[in-house]
């Protein structure tokens, strides 16, 4: 015989309490093992929006990104590269010595580094906050746009304050 439960709105409420916290500390705890393993197989991962340095032997001279729109490289003197992940996302780069010899080729996964992300599920829309060590809006992929695009405008806003430009800066909700 199968049972039906009525929940009241208050333990449907808590219910969705309980489930978003629970979320909240798989993402908090769920970063670092996906960084050890890219690792363990070789490739080199980079959290989205952090930059990491890479050594190379050789003096790179070229730098061949596979795919720019999810990470961003530049050559620093004594076989430094600084590798930057701009999107989720596997990528990879070739470096190339003054003479044209490939010195390296490098996979690169761009992943969520977790250590201080929460994601917040209001039905299907998202919205992102870095918690570090209050929790703020910040913006990802795959976020809901009316979010996103709000706060999208209120750092471009401060940006242009900081820059000596006069600017409008939408209020959250």
């Amino acid at each position: 015989m199968i049972q039906s439960r009525n929940l009241t709105s208050a333990a449907v409420g808590m219910r969705n309490v309980l489930f978003a916290c629970g979320m909240a500390v798989a993402c908090l705890v769920g970063g670092a093992p996906a960084l050890a393993q890219d690792e363990a197989r070789g490739a080199i991962s980079v959290g989205m929006d952090e930059a990491r340095i890479v050594r190379v032997t050789g003096e790179p001279r070229t730098i061949i990104l596979g795919n720019p729109s999810i990470a961003d490289v530049t050559i620093q003197n004594g076989g430094l590269l600084v590798l930057q992940g701009k999107s989720y996302g596997t990528t990879n780069i070739i470096v190339l010595d003054g003479d044209g010899s490939e010195i390296a080729h490098l996979d690169v996964n761009v992943v969520s580094s977790g250590s201080s992300e929460l994601s917040l599920y209001l039905g299907s829309a998202r919205v992102s906050y870095s918690c570090a060590p209050r929790c703020e809006r910040e913006l990802n992929i795959g976020d809901a746009t009316d979010p996103f695009s709000a706060t999208q405008a209120q750092i471009s806003g401060k940006a242009s304050i900081a820059s000596g430009a006069t600017a409008q800066i939408p209020i959250a909700e």
